[in-house]
């Protein structure tokens, strides 16, 4: 027995998460051999196959379908789909876009050459899209629980291919922001180390340093101390903190501490740099 016809499709502007966002998301219960093009897509199209069975042509590549699984278009695309003529399928689809967008699905090893994939949990995913369906886009008050929907619906394709690296240096990138970050929310604690940071990030502390000195130019701990009298040379002109108070808030454990370091690296006391700024 043919399932009856269903269709729902619902589009929301977004203008505040600019990185990776959703604008459309819609279901449909496909008639036999029911297809839609060729045609070409300006945004990024994800669809999850729920049920049945259908094939996806892109580029003059074609692909046969079985639930579950999903399969994405991207801008510019020529594309072609149609449902099975005994067994149509169903899906759910994702319209999103960013200027994220490609790196994020890169990272999840959805290269230009990945045009499908598994889904893992499908039964899952159809209760996020079901509720995802059912909240009212329109209402500001439910955009974090849109956005989190659509994360959560993302986080379940999984291409065949085993995720890459596309540019040498990300992986080099992701560990100099994690300690950039970590530098700059604990340079006021005296008793931050090095060794805490690299155990933060699963790293060896020796192999950490030698990777934070060859991408900083410097070593992790001579960065921190920058850091540190940088922000006491900003508080010394924008506050009238003594600097004893100053010393605290920078990590140093004494005013004496932070003046012996000073000196060292601005070539004058605290107080004189105050005086002559």
């Amino acid at each position: 027995m043919t399932r009856p016809h269903q269709f729902d499709n619902h589009f929301v502007k977004e203008r505040l998460l600019q990185d990776f966002y959703f604008f459309n998301v819609g279901h449909e219960v496909c008639w036999p051999n029911h297809s839609f093009g060729p045609t070409v897509k300006e945004n990024y199209l994800l669809h999850f196959v729920s049920q049945g069975q259908g094939r996806f042509q892109v580029d003059g590549l074609t692909l046969n379908l079985t639930a579950p699984s999903f399969f994405l278009i991207r801008p510019g695309e020529r594309i072609f789909y149609q449902a099975d003529d005994k067994d149509p399928w169903e899906y759910y689809w994702l319209g999103f876009d960013g200027t994220q967008a490609e790196n994020l699905l890169t990272t999840a090893a959805l290269t230009n050459d990945v045009h499908s994939g598994q889904v893992i949990a499908p039964e899952t995913v159809v209760t996020l899209f079901e509720k995802l369906l059912a909240l009212d886009l329109y209402q500001p008050a439910n955009k974090f629980k849109a956005q989190s929907l659509f994360y959560g619906i993302f986080s379940h394709f999984e291409s065949s291919h085993t995720p890459t690296v596309t540019s040498g240096n990300s992986w080099r990138q992701t560990y100099q922001d994690s300690f950039l970050l970590y530098v700059a929310n604990h340079y006021s604690r005296s008793d931050l180390t090095i060794a805490e940071i690299s155990h933060s990030v699963g790293l060896n502390r020796t192999y950490f340093s030698q990777l934070m000195t060859k991408l900083l130019g410097r070593s992790p701990q001579a960065y921190l101390k920058k850091l540190r009298l940088e922000k006491a040379a900003d508080l010394l002109l924008t506050t009238d903190l003594s600097i004893a108070d100053i010393a605290l808030q920078v990590g140093y454990t004494s005013s004496q501490s932070l003046s012996r370091a000073f000196k060292d690296y601005f070539g004058c006391t605290p107080s004189r740099y105050g005086k002559n700024a």
